[in-house]
This record gives structure tokens, sequence and C-alpha cells, in this order.
């Protein structure tokens, strides 16, 4: 009896063996198992139109290094736990270029749900490099991660379809190099639909190059009216013509809508706040601003009024061109331990930023300032920012000694911009 056992263990063994094996085993020239679907495989020159429409839940769509010119329709969708991924193929090789120089549709644009895209470089001379969702027809898990969005014209990523919903758009540890316009654009400007739980974090936006269209803004990332519940975090954002990061609030002032800015970089935003706040309810803390022309602004956007339940508390703003802390119309807005480094002369705090808050002023000095001009128009590497997001995270606010070591990190590892201005 025993050793009919021991045979019947060994045989259920050799089952599990070659059905793990089987993952991995070709089935034709492309084609590929995965654990929860098919692998197809893509090379350049190939016409994958036909797979892309047939993808299932689980499957995963893998581009080989090289170009890949014109526009990619998503109509397909995963399921919960089982998203389709569609990505570059790895394994040592570069990201595939995705390009699209005309202007009659976005360059990848997304109609489905629960799908993925990873390790990929867009290069959308005039039109936005992936737009998610289309009028009346808001989509829902969408990961954007590991990607590069190079000198897009036309903005980089965008999801706001108007009188729709969307809920849990992540986007994750891209680099945004050169965009000619607001790379990120999250919502409808009417507030009309609704945007929850998107989230921005570990991306590096260099805005160098962002001079917006004529007689428009050029921010970094905004969150238009009546998205809420969202979150951007631990992102790099430089050289913005208008705000790094502006969040617009929302028409129900419900302290459980707010966004929450926190543990963000933002240098040298040109003509604007490193971030604005121009609605409630918002939650902007431990943020780093680093001569910015403001550092933390709180505006009555368009006389809204919707400047209720706006908290800025443990931020360092350095160097500022004009306030490193500006209040405006939001007198009620609770204003706590933040930090100002400021230039000789220049002013530190509108509105009251009262004594019992703990905010305080701190002087600059030659040597500060020149730290100071080492981290204006680099972009950082990855390496190291994991580690300077955990020290602003449990440093903020930022003594003037802690605000050097950290700008000695980024600079450590970086790369100039190109300025275009």
């Amino acid at each position: 009896m025993f050793f009919m056992k021991k045979i019947e263990l060994f045989f259920v063994l050799m089952m599990v063996f070659f059905n793990v094996s089987a993952q991995n085993i070709k089935k034709n020239n492309n084609e590929s198992y995965a654990p929860d679907g098919r692998v197809w495989e893509i090379r350049p020159g190939q016409d994958y139109s036909a797979i892309l429409d047939s993808l299932k839940p689980g499957d995963q769509l893998a581009f080989h290094e090289g170009e890949y010119d014109g526009r990619v329709v998503v109509k397909v969708s995963g399921l919960p736990g089982k998203p389709i991924v569609i990505r570059g193929y790895g394994n040592g090789e570069k990201r595939p270029v995705l390009t699209y120089k005309e202007n009659k549709g976005n360059l990848l644009q997304v109609n489905g749900d629960y799908l993925i895209f990873d390790y990929l470089e867009f290069r959308s001379l005039r039109t936005y490099a992936i737009r998610i969702g289309l009028r009346d027809d808001g989509r829902q898990d969408v990961t954007i991660k590991n990607c590069l969005f190079y000198e897009c014209g036309g903005g980089s990523i965008s999801a706001n379809a108007p009188a729709t919903a969307y809920k849990n758009i992540h986007i994750i540890d891209n680099y945004f190099i050169g965009p000619k316009t607001t790379p990120v654009y999250i919502g409808d400007h009417s507030g009309a639909g609704a945007i929850e739980h998107f989230v921005f974090r570990g991306n590096v936006i260099d805005g160098s190059q962002n001079d917006g269209r004529e007689g428009t803004t050029g921010y970094g990332i905004q969150l238009k009216l009546n998205v809420i519940k969202s979150i951007i975090e631990n992102n790099f954002i430089t050289g913005t013509k208008g705000p790094g990061i502006m969040v617009y609030g929302a028409t129900d002032p419900d302290p459980a809508n707010a966004n929450i800015v926190k543990n963000n970089i933002v240098v040298g935003s040109r003509r604007d706040g490193g971030i604005v706040v121009g609605g409630g309810p918002s939650e902007v803390r431990n943020n780093l601003l680093i001569g910015c022309n403001a550092g933390v602004a709180i505006e009555n956007y368009a006389g809204r009024g919707l400047l209720n339940n706006i908290i800025i508390t443990g931020n360092t703003a350095v160097l500022s061109k004009r306030y490193n802390i500006a209040l405006g119309s939001a007198p009620s807005a609770t204003v706590q331990r933040n930090v100002s480094i400021a230039l000789a002369g220049a002013k530190d705090f509108t509105g009251d930023p009262r004594d019992s808050d703990k905010n305080q002023v701190v002087p600059s000095s030659p040597s500060f300032e020149e730290t100071v001009a080492g981290v204006m128009n680099i972009i950082p590497e990855k390496k190291n920012l994991d580690k300077i997001w955990r020290r602003l995270a449990k440093d903020a606010p930022l003594t003037k000694k802690k605000t050097t070591k950290l700008i000695n990190l980024l600079t450590q590892h970086a790369i100039p911009v190109k300025v275009s201005h």
C-alpha cells in the first residue's frame, strides 16, 4: 500500500512539472503560454492588429526592441485579477518605440478596462501619446508604468472625456522628457463626470521644453474639477512653465473626497507656484519646492469659491522668487509645520501663518544658494530616488542641512535637461 501511494505521488508531481513547463513551450513563432493566458511576441514591421483585437483576459502582447509607427487602438479588456498586459519584451532589450507623426487621432487610444502598459516608449509628434476613454465612455483599472514619453507634442497622457466616470487609473514610475505641452491631464475642465482613486506615483517630469500652446499655461500634471480621492506622491517635476502640480478641488467639500499631494519635489516652475491648490478638499503635505515662482499657493480659481477643507502641512519651500507659502484668499486653510528658506529680502508667507501652528522661517546663505543651483535644470536617474522619497517622508519639513543632503542625493545621479526657453 505504501509503495502504491509513492507511485501515485510521483505521477502527481510529474503532472505538476509538465503543467508548469508547458507555460513556457512555444506554440508557434510568436506565441507562448503564461500562467494566466498567452504571450504573443511582436517584431517591427509585423501587422499585429488581429492579435491585438483577439487578446483575452490574462494574455500579454510583448513588443521586441525596435520602432513601430502608426496609431494603436486597444478595444479589449481584461478582468479583475487577470489584466491584459501590453509591454516591451525586456530581457535585456531596450524599450520598443511607438511613434506617430500625424494628427488624425492619438497614438494609443485606450477603450478597454483592466489593462497594463509596461516598459514602452512613446513619441507622439502632434497628439496625445495615450488617451484613456472617449466621450461618454470612461475606463477603469488602467495602469501605465515604467514607460518613457519623449518630446510628445500634444501631451503624454489624458483621461479627460467629459460626462463620464473613471476609476483606478494608475500612472507609476514613468519618465516624461521634454513634453511640449502639459504632459498629464486628468479630468474635464467643466467638472463633468467624476474621476476617483487616480494615482500618480514615482514619475519624473522634465518641463524644460513645456511652453504650452499659445495662451495656455503648460503644467506638469493637473487634476481638474471633481477628480477626487486621488493621490500624487513621490514625483520629481522640474522646469514647467506653469504649476508643477495643480488640483482644482471638488463641488462636494466632504473631506473624504480630498486629493492628497505628498512627498513630491517640484523645481523651478517658471511662472506659477510649484504646487497650486485651486479648490478643496485637498491635503498638501511633506513636499519640497525649490526655486519656483512661488512654493505652495492657494488660489480661488475662476472665483468658484471651493476653498474648503484645505490642509497645507510639513512642506519645505526653498528660494522661491515671490512667496514660499501663499494662502491667497483662503485664510481658513490649515497651514502648519511648514518651513520657508527664503532669499534675502524675499517674502515668506502671505496670509496668517500663526506662531502656534509652528511654521518656521529660516534664513538662506550663499553656500546654501550655491547648493540649490545644482538641482536646477537636471533630470534625476532612477538611482537614489526611492531613498529620496523615504527621506522626504520621514524628515519633512526639512531643515536647511537636510535639504542640502537631499539635493546632493538628487544630483549624484542626474543628467542635464534640454532647456528651450
